[in-house]
């Protein structure tokens, strides 16, 4: 669904049907209209003060020229949004994320988030490091995301806390995605859900 490739100067999609990441600029538009597409993280945080702004205003150009891909723009700094994004109301092809490692972080980012309209809106609860819970929120995540660290000296993921996630995003209707166990063992049959938002 999204493309994990190597650092460099473009954006990625990865294509839902044909399986090949392009440039999204390249993108085949037989490939829409279920296409996904997300930013490299390992370029930027698309609302880090330290980017450009002229950065963020070629995004949206190309955000515009490409409607039949939805862009996921996950981003830790959701609260420079009314500062640094380039539009106030995200287009209709653009999801919001925050990423939120335990209840702390969800707390704090999703606060922000919950108040700006955007389609869909989701939380990546990756790396897991913490139980998290939705409480009783009457404003929730379209979509959760959830993984433990992998890499060198990856920190461990109780799976228990998928595991009562899961279970809180269905009873409440939150579509559910299990992305990846700690060190990215594999991932036990009761937790393989990978569902997406309507």
């Amino acid at each position: 669904m999204s493309c994990d490739a190597q650092a460099c100067g473009e954006h990625f999609v990865m294509c839902d049907r044909c399986g090949l990441a392009w440039p999204a600029a390249k993108a085949k538009p037989e490939c829409a209209p279920l296409t996904f597409a997300r930013m490299v993280e390992a370029i930027a945080d698309w609302l880090d003060n330290r980017v450009s702004q002229q950065w963020r205003i070629d995004l949206a150009g190309l955000i515009a020229d490409t409607p039949r891909l939805d862009w996921l723009l996950l981003t830790k700094r959701i609260e420079n949004y009314g500062d640094l994004a380039p539009w106030f109301d995200a287009p209709d092809n653009v999801w919001l994320g925050v990423t939120a490692e335990d209840q702390y972080h969800f707390e704090r980012r999703w606060d922000v988030l919950q108040s700006i309209p955007a389609r869909v809106r989701f939380i990546s609860y990756e790396p897991a490091l913490g139980p998290l819970s939705l409480c009783d929120r009457s404003v929730t995540p379209d979509w959760i995301i959830c993984g433990g660290e992998s890499g060198p000296g990856a920190r461990p993921m109780d799976p228990q806390w998928a595991s009562d996630l899961r279970n809180e995003c269905a009873g409440r209707g939150i579509a559910f995605f299990m992305k990846q166990m700690t060190g990215k063992a594999p991932i036990p049959a009761d937790l393989m859900v990978r569902q997406f938002p309507r």
